[in-house]
């Protein structure tokens, strides 16, 4: 089974993140310096599945880690969004991921029915 793990310093991650319209609360604290932290490093709360409700069941978090258990049975089980879109950021996370993995993280993701892939609208880096 393939893991993905990535760190908790302002992870946006696979999945992606973010559309085109601003969090007021967020753009204030930027405003102030201040950096917004995306996984609190206990729960998945704020993130969710891409073009998806409910449950996220391919992430689990392990020593304050976001980790894909790649159980994914499509392509794309694995990609997960911010419940925040934001417009102007920085962006840094720490990650690691096991040999011959492809992964990445995407950002600018604009969910919807017309599109079946986050890659559709988002750069990957």
């Amino acid at each position: 089974m393939k893991r993905f793990f990535l760190k908790p310093t302002g992870i946006l991650l696979l999945a992606i993140a973010s559309v085109s319209f601003v969090n007021k609360t967020n753009e204030t604290e930027h405003q102030k310096g201040k950096w917004i932290k995306l996984f609190d490093g206990k729960s998945l709360k704020g993130w969710h599945g891409f073009n998806k409700t409910g449950t996220i069941k391919n992430w689990d978090i392990e020593d304050g880690a976001l980790v894909c258990l790649g159980a994914a049975k499509d392509a794309h089980g694995g990609d997960i969004v911010t419940n925040v879109a934001y417009d102007n950021f920085e962006l840094k996370w720490e990650w690691k991921i096991d040999k011959q993995g492809n992964s990445g993280v995407m950002y600018h993701v604009v969910e919807g029915k017309k599109y079946k892939s986050p890659y559709e609208t988002g750069p990957e880096y």
